[in-house]
């Protein structure tokens, strides 16, 4: 018999089984994956603010903006860190067509930013787009 302490730490022993399955799915470019094993995390964890911020994350990867857009929310008021989630906000923004969002992130370029390889992911597909 497994008390209410036992099921808890179960949850959470399968939602971080979730998490890192998603994270390594994301990591590698499986976002069909990375989002089936982050939703099922958010299912058993919803007040995660990293899964919230990851889901965003493979959601604009794969093109659903306006799922990424409400993860991204969600992960803000649940606390994600701010300058995380600003990032993620420009990266969205270039994908809808937003050009003063692409200007910033070509000046985020010029200097040895950790980041990008993200920033490309999203300009290469805003320059070769036709204008709106």
């Amino acid at each position: 018999v497994v008390g209410l302490g036992g099921w808890m730490i179960l949850g959470q022993v399968r939602a971080w089984g979730a998490i890192s399955s998603g994270k390594a799915a994301l990591a590698s470019g499986d976002l069909e994956a990375a989002i089936t094993w982050l939703e099922k995390a958010s299912r058993v964890y919803p007040s995660s603010d990293e899964v919230s911020f990851l889901l965003a994350q493979a959601y604009r990867r794969s093109g659903d903006l306006p799922k990424a857009r409400r993860e991204l929310a969600h992960a803000q008021r649940l606390g994600w860190v701010k300058e995380s989630v600003a990032f993620e906000e420009l990266l969205l923004a270039v994908q809808s067509g937003s050009s003063s969002a692409a200007a910033v992130l070509e000046k985020a370029l010029s200097s040895d930013n950790p980041e990008a390889a993200r920033i490309c992911e999203v300009l290469a597909p805003a320059a070769l787009a036709p204008p709106r």
